[in-house]
């Protein structure tokens, strides 16, 4: 018995059926690797913070010295008002579009010397500004989420 030509090939039907398929797992791959993404992004984020702990308490190991408060800082702006070969990290570092650093002295005059990071334009918008993310000599304090 001979087929019919009209017989090859796929319905409209099951093409597009296929086709939705397709683009529900496509979705579901995006949100799970988009998430992947944030958390990638937030370990990035953490461990370029936490270089400047160390930093901290070197600059502060004087009185004298003080540190530098910067607003998106060139590569390589010092840390410490006496050269101490710590930086502070560059937005692209922390995987952010801008980034801030706030400082209190280590002078005597605080309590605790501290750096604030507040950045903008992360990923995971728990660490985004107005929140800070505080750096002292003991710990580093993230914001919840972060």
């Amino acid at each position: 018995m001979k087929k019919s030509m009209k017989n090859k090939g796929f319905t409209l039907i099951e093409v597009l059926i296929t086709i939705a398929i397709i683009g529900i797992l496509a979705s579901v791959t995006l949100v799970s690797l988009n998430r992947s993404r944030v958390k990638a992004n937030t370990a990035v984020l953490k461990s370029a913070v936490s270089s400047l702990r160390p930093a901290l308490s070197v600059c502060c190991s004087k009185t004298a010295n003080t540190t530098n408060a910067a607003v998106n800082p060139a590569a390589n702006a010092e840390i410490c008002s006496t050269a101490i070969g710590s930086s502070f990290p560059v937005a692209a570092d922390l995987k952010a579009t801008g980034v801030t650093y706030t400082s209190a002295d280590c002078d005597g005059a605080s309590p605790q010397p501290f750096i604030d990071v507040m950045v903008t334009g992360h990923s995971n918008t728990n660490c985004n500004g107005p929140a800070v993310i505080r750096v002292t000599e003991n710990a580093i304090i993230f914001p919840a989420g972060c």
